[in-house]
């Protein structure tokens, strides 16, 4: 609401704060939702009240590009850069999302026959398809850039508010659910959905990120902690770590194995060398599936 974005210099230990410029005569604020840097250095700015989004040149020290979305009252929010350097966002008050083309800088959006309910982060996977948090839906939905399709996956819990996602070594796809005490966890390869639960009550969890060694770490606003949740390679190892210290453990394969269709893929999760050979595995067992029902 004060018209600024912001950066920290781990360096120095200094703060630095930039003042949007005047974009309208009707009001002198705005407010920046999301920020993100591109290839470029630059950091582009979703404007959620101004139906904009701004990239800044941190060489010249100046907003270089002003660009209009073409829906009205889209509500730009989240923002993310694919390997091309196109930069996507999602319309949280539409119901869409867009990306503005690297080169040229042109504006696309696409959406769904029913437009997403609330869409407020995004995240790639390592194919390429763009995942979407729809905080209202409840759900997440997997967006294929090259077929321009749109698949939903529904929360479990109709009291759920997902929003940040995050990927761990097996490629699942984890978000926190704001209101509810569970972190949901969907295996894409077997279209499965699981939750579990946090152990602070009313955590208010709505952040997740992975770390390199694919963990999965989440902020309990409420819960005024840091989560983590430790994923072993080796069954029977993995646990929640809250705050430095441990508040339980789990069995990873306890979490994956209803998400699979067999004790033998439960293993694979833990030992494949390839995402290529867990695929082909899962392909295996399908027709083995197949073939005896």
């Amino acid at each position: 609401p004060n018209s600024m974005i912001g950066s920290f210099d781990p360096k120095t230990e200094k703060f630095e704060t930039i003042k949007i410029p005047l974009l309208d005569i009707i009001s002198e604020q705005s407010i920046p939702i999301a920020v993100k840097a591109d290839f470029q250095n630059r950091i582009w700015v979703a404007l959620v009240d101004k139906n904009m989004l701004l990239a800044y040149n941190q060489n010249t020290n100046e907003f270089e590009k002003f660009l209009y979305i073409e829906t009205e009252e889209a509500g730009p929010s989240a923002l993310v850069i694919d390997d091309s350097g196109s930069v996507w966002f999602a319309e949280a008050l539409s119901g869409k999302i867009g990306v503005v083309d690297s080169k040229t800088f042109e504006i696309t959006e696409f959406a769904p026959d029913t437009p997403l309910d609330e869409p407020f982060a995004l995240l790639f996977d390592k194919s390429g398809s763009l995942w979407i948090a729809e905080h209202t839906g409840p759900g997440i939905t997997k967006f294929d850039p090259i077929l321009e399709t749109f698949e939903h996956i529904k929360a479990p819990n109709p009291e759920a508010l997902p929003f940040g996602m995050a990927i761990d070594k097996y490629d699942n796809i984890w978000f926190g659910q704001h209101i509810t005490d569970e972190l949901a966890v969907y295996d894409p390869y077997n279209d499965q959905l699981i939750e579990v639960s946090i152990p602070t009550p009313e955590s208010f969890t709505q952040f997740t990120t992975a770390d390199d060694d694919g963990n999965i770490w989440f902020v309990e606003q409420r819960g005024k902690k840091l989560g983590m949740v430790s994923i072993s390679s080796v069954p029977g190892q993995a646990k929640v770590v809250i705050d430095g210290s441990d508040e339980f453990d789990f069995n990873y394969a306890e979490i994956v194995s209803p998400l699979i269709a067999g004790g033998i893929v439960i293993s694979s999760l833990f030992f494949v060398k390839s995402v290529h050979d867990k695929r082909r595995i899962d392909e295996l067992l399908q027709n083995d599936i197949t073939k005896s029902s």
